[in-house]
Formats: C-alpha cells, sequence, structure tokens
C-alpha cells in the first residue's frame, strides 16, 4: 500500500513536471515569437527609415544596433552615430598635430590646425541637432528641419573643407584622415538625407503632422517684426542713423584705430546687437569675426569709401580659406554700406576678399572685389543684396565654374550684362565635375542672359516656373523667419510668379 502511494505520488510529481514544463516552453515560445516579432517590425522600421539614403547598408547597420523602431529614437540615434564618427576624427586631427609638430613639418601641422576647427564646428553643430531632435515632439519636428539642414549641411563642408587645405593630395596626414573619414562622410550624408525627407519618413510611420501656415516659427507683431524681436534691435533697425557701440577711425576719431581691435573688446555679456561703425579709410588688416561673437552689425560710410583689403593667397601658400580678407563666422552677423578686397591678383590663385561662415548673414550694400574665389560663401544661410561693378571689356566674365562635383547653381530674375560670356560657363579643370555639376537659370534678363549658346554640359539649362521656385529666398533659405529681422530689403518668392 505504502509502496503504491509512493509510486502514485512519484507519478503525479512527474505529470505535474510534464506540465509546468508544457506552460514553461509556451511561455518560451509565446516570449520567442513576440522577440522575434518586435525584430521584425524594427527591422521594416529601419529599413523603410533609410530608404532614401545614399549609404543605406551604413544606415540600416548602424540603426539595428539602436534596437528601437520609434522614429525619434531612430533620428536620434541616426544624428548621434555621426557625432560619434566626426568625433572620432576631431581626435584623430588632434593627435596628428602632435605628431607634426615631432615631425617639424610646420605645413601640415597648420593644416591639421584648420581640420581640428572645422571638424570641431562640425561636432558643435551635430550636438545642436541633436538637441533639437531631443527636445522636439514627433509631430512638429518638421518645423525644425531648416535648423537642422543648415546644420547638416555644414557638417558635410567642414569635412570637406578640412581635407581641401592639404596642398599635397599625397600628403600622409590627409591620406590617413580620408581612409578613417569614411564613417563620418557616410553617416553624415545620410543624417542630412534623412532629415531633408523627414516628412515623408514621418508620414509613413503614421505620423500626423501639423499643418503651418506659411511656416514662420514665430507670429509677427503689428509693427512688423517677429515676437522675439528686442526692443534694441526694433529701435536700431528702425532709424536711419545707429548708435554704435565702436567707432573704428584712422584718423584718431574713433575708440579703435582697427576693425580687429573692435571686434576684440566685443562684451562676453552682450545682450541684443554688437554694432561697429568704420569710418572711411583702406583698412589694411585681416579679420576675424569669431563663432562667440554673434550678432554683430558693422556699417560704413560707402562701399567705395569704407574698405578692407588684404592680399593673401593660395600662391603665397595660404589654403582657400585662410586667404580671406574678412572672415564672418558669428552667428547674424550683418555688413552694410563697406567694401571688401583682396588685391593678390590672378598670379595669386585663390584669395578670398570676404569669407562667410555665419549663419542667418546678411551683406547688404557691399563691394566684393577680388580676381578668384572672391566671394567665399561657406556655409549655413546667407543672404546677399547685390551689385555688379565690371570691369567691362578687360577681363572676360562667366557666371561660374564647377569647383566641386554635384553643386548646384542656379540664376534667378538677375539682368546680366553684355559683358557675361554667351557660353556662360568655364571648365575649372579639363573636364572635372562636368558632367554632375548644375546650372539652372530662370526668367534672367539683359544682353547677358541669352542662353542658346550656353555650354552643352549634362547639367546646364534652363529651369519652369514650378522648379524654380524650390530655390526661392522662401522655399530655399526659409528667409521669412530670419531675414525680417536684418532690415534689409528682400523678396521671399518669384517676382512674376
Amino acid at each position: 500500500m505504502i509502496g503504491r502511494v509512493a509510486v502514485s505520488l512519484i507519478s503525479l510529481i512527474l505529470v505535474v513536471g510534464v506540465v509546468i514544463g508544457l506552460i514553461a516552453s509556451v511561455h518560451k515560445d509565446d516570449d520567442k515569437n513576440a522577440e522575434e516579432e518586435k525584430i521584425s517590425q524594427q527591422r521594416k522600421a529601419v529599413t523603410q527609415f533609410c530608404a532614401t539614403t545614399e549609404y543605406s547598408d551604413r544606415c540600416i547597420m548602424t540603426l539595428n544596433d539602436a534596437n528601437t523602431s520609434d522614429p525619434v529614437e531612430l533620428i536620434k540615434a541616426t544624428i548621434l552615430s555621426t557625432q560619434n564618427a566626426v568625433q572620432l576624427l576631431f581626435n584623430l586631427s588632434d593627435e596628428m598635430i602632435g605628431k607634426a609638430i615631432n615631425n617639424k613639418d610646420n605645413n601640415s601641422k597648420m593644416d591639421l590646425e584648420d581640420c581640428k576647427d572645422l571638424l570641431r564646428f562640425a561636432v558643435e553643430d551635430l550636438q545642436a541637432s541633436l538637441a533639437t531632435a531631443a527636445n522636439s515632439q514627433l509631430h512638429t519636428m518638421h518645423n525644425h528641419t531648416d535648423d537642422m539642414m543648415a546644420w547638416l549641411n555644414a557638417v558635410v563642408t567642414y569635412q570637406q573643407t578640412c581635407f581641401d587645405g592639404f596642398e599635397d593630395e599625397e600628403n600622409p596626414f590627409k591620406v590617413e584622415l580620408q581612409k578613417s573619414s569614411e564613417a563620418a562622410r557616410e553617416l553624415s550624408g545620410n543624417a542630412l538625407s534623412i532629415i531633408n525627407d523627414l516628412s515623408r519618413i514621418l508620414k509613413s510611420f503614421d505620423v500626423n503632422i501639423e499643418p503651418t501656415n506659411n511656416r514662420r516659427v514665430l507670429k509677427v507683431d503689428n509693427d512688423g517684426y517677429p515676437s522675439w524681436f528686442s526692443a534694441a534691435d526694433r529701435k536700431l533697425l528702425a532709424q536711419s542713423a545707429w548708435e554704435p557701440n565702436a567707432v573704428v577711425a584712422q584718423d584718431g576719431s574713433g575708440q579703435y584705430a582697427t576693425i580687429q581691435e573692435a571686434l576684440d573688446a566685443y562684451p562676453k555679456d552682450l545682450k541684443g546687437r554688437y554694432v561697429i561703425y568704420v569710418k572711411a579709410g583702406i583698412y589694411e588688416e585681416s579679420v576675424t569675426v569669431t563663432k562667440l561673437q554673434k550678432n554683430v552689425f558693422m556699417y560704413g560710410d560707402g562701399l567705395t569709401n569704407t574698405i578692407v583689403t588684404g592680399n593673401k593667397s593660395y600662391a603665397q601658400g595660404f589654403n582657400t580659406m585662410n586667404t580671406a580678407t574678412f572672415s564672418a563666422v558669428g552667428e547674424g552677423f550683418i555688413a552694410q554700406n563697406m567694401g571688401f578686397t583682396n588685391t593678390a591678383g590672378p598670379e595669386g590663385h585663390q584669395a578670398v576678399a570676404l569669407r562667410v561662415q555665419a549663419d542667418r548673414a546678411a551683406i547688404f550694400g557691399c563691394r566684393i572685389d577680388g580676381y578668384q574665389d572672391t566671394l567665399y560663401a561657406h556655409t549655413y544661410r546667407q543672404f546677399y543684396h547685390a551689385k555688379l561693378w565690371p570691369d567691362r571689356w578687360r577681363i572676360p566674365t562667366y557666371l561660374g565654374r564647377p569647383w566641386k562635383e554635384y553643386a548646384v547653381t542656379v540664376f534667378m530674375e538677375n539682368i546680366f550684362a553684355d559683358f557675361i560670356q554667351p557660353d556662360g560657363y568655364i571648365p575649372f579643370k579639363g573636364s572635372f565635375a562636368l558632367k554632375n555639376c548644375i546650372y539652372y537659370e530662370y526668367n534672367n534678363t539683359g544682353p547677358g542672359a541669352w542662353t542658346d549658346n550656353r555650354v552643352k554640359w549634362p547639367g546646364v539649362k534652363s529651369i519652369k516656373k514650378d522648379e524654380a521656385h524650390k530655390f526661392t529666398v522662401w522655399a530655399l533659405l526659409r528667409g521669412d523667419q530670419w531675414l525680417e529681422e536684418t532690415g534689409i530689403p528682400y523678396d521671399l518668392g518669384l517676382k512674376y510668379w
């Protein structure tokens, strides 16, 4: 009897054990199926997210590691991975500076120091992009794409400018940097593609995007100023004469004898604009408005009376970026009624008069003179109110030439004088970039606007109104969000829309 009870108990235990095992097995299968379903959904989301990127394999590989299908988290992961890759490139350039010093290679040292500065700017722009993505609600994130596009475009530009700075293509430091830059370059391009295509991506995730009437992020008050405009800026731009914070004069009638001295006095706790009045004179100096010197408004006594001049050139051993007579880096820079000149001449090759790296910069009523690479519109959003001052017949004048592959240039609603050569464009170096550069023209007038005899490169063509609209101040620069504060006249759209 006792034996049969013992056997029964053992049998019961075995049965219970089998049942428990079956339950555990079922749960394990359920968990496995759920995990597989989650992975499947995540991979589907990543594939969908990376669909329009140029380097889709790297995009998918990077975002699979993020282990999420949330589009916000995917955006953040994209930007963060790009930031990490560019940071590694920055660290490498910093290490190389020490090696160049040990090798007593001063030229490479200077080029690497430029790279380090440029890559630091790139990292800072990626940090700003990441913070914007992290602090945005998904359904309104598209309202911030203009800023993020400007920053990410700059990230790509800074990397390329770093490599362009080396004169010797076989420089071992450049070769090593380029080999190490593949991840940073591809991730930067992917991030830019994703932000550019963000509206479509969000719709594919069934995200309802809040409509906007005119893409203005902030409202305009009854006086025509944006709501965030300071009282000081309202007063400043409403008047015809300005009360400067600093006066520059060569005759001793100002606080400073040079423009750079006035910039060096930029207050650390500045609120509003730092207004610099540069009296008539020819100022022979190299000037830089640094990144920390934001909202500088500099004006002179006229574009032929107040002139900043220099003669640095590529032929003297400077890379293009560092030949600039005047460099504007600080955000919100405005120049008015001044001249910028580089007198190196054609024998100097690249010789920049004005380099603008400032976001939301505006140049109004200014003259920019040089021979090659006169104006270097380096990064971000810039607005120019330009006038031509041609030396009509002495030197043949063209609309442009391809300096970088895949560059896009659009001429719209301009008046072209008769000194513009009928073929319009000239090669830079043999057949370089002729197959992939783009030069569009729309609704230009004047004797130089006739397009029948333009060069027959694939990307040179006249475009129609709908396509031209994509390149207006409103559509391309989002000028409605920032130009009004400059006080400069502008057209948001086409004149004859």
